[in-house]
């Protein structure tokens, strides 16, 4: 079978484009979405290493719940984004590598998932 050029090319890209800042709206909103349970995630595992926490000077979080609740009260909602925009540009270029490497390489895109 011979391969026969699409009739409208400025549709397939337009299309193409719309499907690429469609998903990276949606990856945005999966970020913000997860961003809080990220923030708890990385302070529950790192508070060892505070050496105000190794003193007992501050108590440890003994939980999500009680990480929740102290962030608010201590450092409020904000802080629960803390990292959102380096987390956001992994996830940007990640993405960026295992997308266009395919087409870099010519390749079709289920060989090359997976690289980064």
């Amino acid at each position: 079978l011979e391969a026969t050029a699409h009739p409208y090319p400025v549709v397939v890209a337009i299309a193409t484009l719309a499907g690429l800042v469609a998903g990276g709206l949606m990856q945005g909103v999966g970020l913000l979405l997860s961003a809080p349970l990220d923030r708890m995630r990385t302070v529950l595992m790192t508070q060892d290493t505070q050496p105000r926490v190794r003193s007992g000077a501050v108590p440890r979080y003994t939980g999500i719940q009680a990480c929740f609740a102290r962030i608010q009260r201590e450092q409020g909602p904000r802080r629960f984004f803390d990292g959102t925009r380096a987390r956001a540009l992994r996830h940007a270029l990640g993405l960026c590598i295992n997308e266009g490497l395919p087409t870099l390489l010519e390749l079709p895109p289920f060989l090359a998932r997976g690289v980064l």
